[in-house]
């Protein structure tokens, strides 16, 4: 878990004047951003309680119907209690602890975790956003929303409100569980002394967290855990709504406590049968990692192994020999230095083994693997699947199996950079006696015909030229024809396939 202590600039008539050049008048909020697919173990914000009884330490005391009680803490308050202890005990932090100082008082939390509830790795996941408050004993739920925006009331009046965004959702303002119900009932009996400690809910937590008029600073103790990649920014008024934040640097301050390695798994794949899979997950390095490995395995044996060492990717395949040649791909930084985040996606048939690799660390690139007589679709036929995942590193996102079919298949045809027909490549002029050009494809179920052709001469259209060498199938892939014409290898050639349904 990261702990990081935040002192920001505060100004209480923001929220209800505007600035000289300000347009618009904005509100306080916590804006929190979720990358897609990914997973938060655990995302606590702890505050100074502004509403808590003892809270003296700006000569300020609020009256018993606006305090929230002392005397029932739970499972948030107490969180945050033992942290600012453990925050106060250290020598740099004393005089932030000091009577009249942040840690001098009692503190509430916010607590946010993602998670995933759909356990069966063939489905999609089903990715929920759980709210835990200090302040009250709700639990709030955000379904499949990436970015949530925590706004801490308006020049109108003072109740926080959730504002909502996905794919399908710009923009929605909510009282999010039964905090319209009670922010309604306890409206009604204000005027009659009503406590607020028996409506408080997320609506209420503006009021809690945010500074007196006489203060200057807001106060934010954050904790990250070492598996939550939610991002959060605490925006101010003077910010335009639409402004997106920018992610600052990775800060490497305070004390990370990552170092659980995560133990080796073994997840199945099932059957392949005629059918294509996709694999995929992401791992994030934890602290003094030195490894990590996947890999791969029929009913019988193993028939890929990737190893993750220093800068170093190694893949072993066992596709052609028992005793494979590592094959090695250098990256520019370390794999597992702590903060890398590395997405693997792998695409699996009776043909091929494709994996992308994707990072926070590195360039993205695809390794494609190809078996031996791979055109004979036999690799994998017929063979339960595993893999077996296991390192220094603890998993991001959740394990996603899924079968690529024809609505989703374009989708991952252009993620793994698969050429479509026609096709055109221009060679390098050579001089060697011979040239030699290796092609992997699959023709469509549907195909009548298909060529590969080497033109030299061409010009604007780069399927027009002069035919060196053409190889054609025709008559619904009965009858091929191979024809040569006069070669030069001083020639600028080009190679182009072309494919018909």
């Amino acid at each position: 878990m990261v702990n990081t202590h935040f002192q920001l600039p505060y100004l209480n008539t923001d929220q209800c004047m505007l600035r000289p050049e300000q347009n618009k008048l904005g509100s306080f909020g916590l804006i929190f951003e979720r990358p897609y697919f990914y997973l938060c173990d655990e995302l606590l914000i702890c505050y100074p309680s502004q509403l808590i009884g003892n809270n003296r330490r700006n000569g300020i005391i609020t009256t018993v119907p606006y305090r929230l009680r002392e005397a029932k803490k739970n499972n948030i308050t107490l969180q945050c209690e033992q942290l600012r202890k453990e925050f106060c005990s250290e020598e740099k932090n004393q005089h932030l602890c000091r009577i009249g100082q942040p840690g001098s008082t009692i503190w509430h939390g916010i607590m946010i975790r993602t998670e995933n509830k759909n356990l069966n790795l063939s489905n999609s996941p089903v990715f929920v956003t759980t709210i835990l408050l200090s302040i009250t004993k709700q639990k709030y739920e955000i379904n499949e929303t990436l970015k949530f925006y925590i706004k801490f009331g308006r020049k109108e009046d003072i109740f926080t409100r959730v504002i909502l965004e996905n794919d399908t959702l710009k923009s929605k303002k909510v009282f999010l569980g039964n905090d319209n119900n009670l922010l309604k009932e306890y409206l009604s009996k204000v005027d009659k002394g009503a406590y607020l400690h028996k409506y408080a809910g997320l609506w209420a937590l503006g009021l809690d967290l945010l500074p007196t008029p006489a203060e200057r600073h807001l106060h934010l103790f954050v904790y990250k855990g070492c598996a939550c990649s939610i991002n959060v920014w605490f925006k101010t008024p003077t910010i335009p709504e639409s402004l997106k934040p920018e992610i600052t640097p990775r800060l490497e301050t305070g004390y990370k406590n990552c170092s659980a390695k995560y133990p080796d798994n073994t997840y199945e794949l099932g059957n392949l049968k005629d059918e294509e899979k996709i694999i995929k997950f992401s791992i994030k390095a934890i602290n003094n990692g030195t490894s990590a490995a996947f890999a791969f395995f029929n009913a019988a044996d193993m028939f890929l192994e990737i190893n993750f060492r220093g800068r170093e990717i190694i893949f072993y395949s066992y596709m052609h020999n028992k005793i494979p040649k590592p094959i090695s791909k250098f990256i520019g930084s370390n794999l597992l230095d702590f903060g890398t985040s590395i997405d693997l996606t792998i695409r699996i048939s009776n043909y091929y083994v494709w994996i992308l690799f994707e990072s926070n660390v590195f360039e993205k690139f695809i390794k494609k693997l190809w078996p031996e007589d791979w055109w004979n679709g036999k690799f994998l036929n017929e063979s339960e699947l595993k893999i077996l995942i296991g390192g220094d590193f603890i998993l991001a996102a959740p394990i996603f199996i899924r079968v690529i079919d024809e609505q989703n298949l374009d989708y991952y045809n252009e993620m793994f950079d698969v050429i479509q027909m026609p096709y055109s490549q221009k060679i390098r002029e050579t001089t060697s006696i011979e040239t030699f050009f290796r092609f992997h494809f699959k023709i469509d179920n549907k195909a009548t015909k298909f060529s590969i052709k080497l033109f030299n001469g061409l010009e604007e259209n780069p399927y027009i030229g002069t035919t060196v060498y053409s190889f054609e199938v025709s008559d619904n892939l009965t009858n091929v024809a191979i024809k040569t014409g006069d070669v030069s290898t001083k020639y600028v050639l080009v190679i182009v396939l072309f494919g018909s349904d």
